[in-house]
C-alpha cells in the first residue's frame, strides 16, 4: 500500500447485483465508487439496506404492546369494585339488564332437535322463508342460532305460526329475553305441521284425516282454512312426531280395494 493514494474497491459480482437492487451505496461508498462528498450510513440506514442484501425481509418486533395497538377498540368498559377479594361473586340489578344491546330484543333464539345442520344451510333455510324481515343469522358453540328479525309483528307472527322444520329437522323458537337461559329441552316428540296433498275429499273430516296423519304421527289439530275448506289443496294438520322417528315422505291409503298415495310435505 502506498501512502496518498486512494483505494478504490471494485465491488465483485454480488455486491453489484445488490447495489443495483437496493438502490443503495454500498457501506463508505459513493454512487461513483468514492467516498468523496457522501455521508456515513447511520445504524437505523443500516438496519433498513442490511435486511435486503440477503434477500430476506426485515424480522418485525412483536410485543404485547404492539398486539394491543394493532387491535381494533370497541366501547369503552369500566372498572366496578367486585367486593371483598376472594368471594369471586358479583350483583347485577335490573338496570344492568336494560343496558342490553337492542339487538337481543329483536332475536328469536332457536335450536334444532335430534340432528346437527350446518350453520349456512340453516340460514339460508329460514332466510327463504322469511326473506327481508330475516336480516342476521348468528349462532354460538352450543347448538343455538339467533335470528335478527326487527319487526316484532312478524316475530309474533313466527312465534303462533306453530313449529317448523329445517330440512326436516324440528326447530324450536322463541323469543329472546334478558334471563333467557340456553338450555334445551329434553324433547322425546315435537309438535310439526305438515301438509297432505292429494288426500281424497271423502276423507276431508276429522275421522279421515286422523287417520292418515296418525301414520305420521299423534295428530293434533287442523288449521281454520283446513276445517272451513278455505285450502284444499292440501289438509294443513299439526302432528306430534317422535324426535328420533324417521319422517315420511307418502302414505298409501287403502280405500275400496284401491290404494291412493297422499304426499307428505313438512312445513
Amino acid at each position: 500500500m502506498q501512502k496518498g493514494k486512494h483505494i478504490v474497491h471494485t465491488p465483485v459480482a454480488g455486491e453489484t447485483s445488490n447495489y443495483r437492487r437496493t438502490g443503495f451505496p454500498l457501506a463508505g461508498l459513493g454512487a461513483d465508487g468514492s467516498s468523496k462528498g457522501q455521508k456515513h450510513n447511520t445504524a437505523e440506514q443500516a438496519s433498513n439496506v442490511l435486511p435486503h442484501l440477503d434477500g430476506a425481509p426485515a424480522p418485525a418486533t412483536r410485543s404485547w404492546a404492539n398486539v394491543a395497538k394493532a387491535a381494533m377498540k370497541g366501547y369503552s368498559l369500566s372498572f366496578f369494585d367486585p367486593g371483598p377479594v376472594g368471594e369471586n361473586e358479583v350483583y347485577c340489578s335490573d338496570e344492568d339488564l336494560d343496558a342490553a344491546d337492542p339487538i337481543w330484543h329483536e332475536c328469536l333464539v332457536g335450536y334444532l332437535v335430534g340432528k346437527k345442520l350446518p350453520f349456512k344451510l340453516v340460514e339460508t333455510a329460514l332466510k327463504h322463508l322469511w326473506g327481508q324481515y330475516l336480516l342476521e343469522v348468528k349462532a354460538n358453540d352450543q347448538g343455538f342460532f339467533f335470528f335478527h328479525i326487527s319487526d316484532p309483528d312478524f316475530r309474533r307472527k313466527v312465534i303462533e305460526g306453530g313449529p317448523l322444520t329445517v330440512a326436516r329437522v324440528p326447530l324450536i323458537l322463541q323469543q329472546w329475553h334478558p334471563m333467557l337461559e340456553l338450555k334445551k329441552g329434553d324433547h322425546s316428540s315435537i309438535p310439526v305441521w305438515i301438509r297432505l296433498k292429494n288426500l281424497p275429499y271423502g276423507l276431508w273430516s276429522a275421522t279421515g284425516i286422523s287417520k292418515v296423519a296418525s301414520v305420521v304421527g299423534r295428530p293434533l289439530y287442523v288449521d281454520q282454512r283446513t276445517e272451513n275448506l278455505k285450502m284444499i289443496s292440501y289438509a294443513r294438520v299439526c302432528v306430534e312426531l317422535a324426535a328420533a322417528k324417521t319422517f315420511c315422505d307418502a302414505i298409501t291409503v287403502h280405500l275400496n280395494e284401491e290404494t291412493r298415495l297422499v304426499e307428505v310435505e313438512y312445513e
